[in-house]
């Protein structure tokens, strides 16, 4: 795909990246009809999940590069949403480097506690980024809880139950 006083402009064609499949840019001579491709795929820099607490003022931040022409990054953003709904530009800011995309604490507040999933979209893929919004008023359930100990000791009592109704029966047999 060389260029020439002679080359034509090519004809381009670009398959949707998201988080499951890579996007596909293909590129086709008019004048030798060759095709080229080149594959792409959004990367969220910061893969962990993040988590906001009900009340703060502190705003989510994510960071999301392009894995070829990074430089694309910023100009082909489109929008961002949020379990699917848009998400009004003054809840948000992005700023370029690759695309440094702010969910501002007063659209957090809205969410309900929970896991949330923020969509950015470009003009050739989009990319999930997972987030959690934490209740401080309710209190932690699972690994927090003491679960396992409680378990431990329900089986030990047990157990011991179980030890004591085989020796009492044996003495009683003995003593017949």
């Amino acid at each position: 795909m060389q260029g020439g006083r002679n080359a034509r402009p090519a004809a381009f064609r670009t398959e949707y990246a998201d988080d499951s499949h890579n996007g596909v840019e293909s590129r086709t001579c008019e004048r030798c009809q060759k095709t080229g491709t080149k594959e792409f795929f959004y990367i969220l820099v910061e893969a962990d999940a993040k988590q906001w607490i009900m009340g703060s003022t502190e705003d989510i931040t994510y960071t999301f590069k392009r894995s070829i022409e990074d430089e694309k990054t910023f100009d082909s953003l489109t929008g961002v949403l949020v379990d699917g709904k848009a998400v009004s530009e003054e809840f948000f800011t992005v700023e370029a480097g690759s695309a440094v995309v702010t969910l501002k604490a007063s659209y957090l507040a809205t969410l309900g506690a929970g896991k949330h999933t923020m969509t950015v979209t470009f003009t050739d893929g989009s990319r999930n980024a997972p987030f959690y919004v934490i209740d401080p008023s309710v209190p932690a359930t699972g690994t927090g809880s003491g679960m396992v100990f409680w378990m431990i000791a329900i089986v030990c009592a047990l157990a011991s139950m179980i030890m004591i109704f085989i020796r009492r029966k044996r003495m009683r047999t003995e003593l017949k």
